[in-house]
């Protein structure tokens, strides 16, 4: 099991066993570029872990730590190309 600790109270987060329950998916999207496809979930969104503190009962969304490596050197070479 991955650990973290809550940013706020440094409590355990525990994180969720999908991303996805029912109809409902966590998605966040590059503010950047445009999607290749509108209403799907590839060509710009990336899914988003939802984590909840067993310290105070807040939940945390965090990205996969490969997808959230490739997002910020995007983020990066934009950022130094405005």
């Amino acid at each position: 099991m991955e650990n973290r600790k809550c940013p706020d109270c440094e409590g355990e987060l525990v994180k969720s066993k999908t991303y996805a329950y029912g109809e409902t998916a966590y998605f966040w999207q590059k503010p950047w570029g445009k999607p290749w496809f509108k209403f799907a979930a590839i060509g710009g969104n990336l899914k988003l872990f939802p984590w909840a503190c067993m310290g105070c009962g807040r939940v945390f969304f965090y990205f996969d730590e490969k997808e959230f490596e490739v997002v910020k050197m995007e983020y990066q070479k934009k950022r130094v190309g405005l």
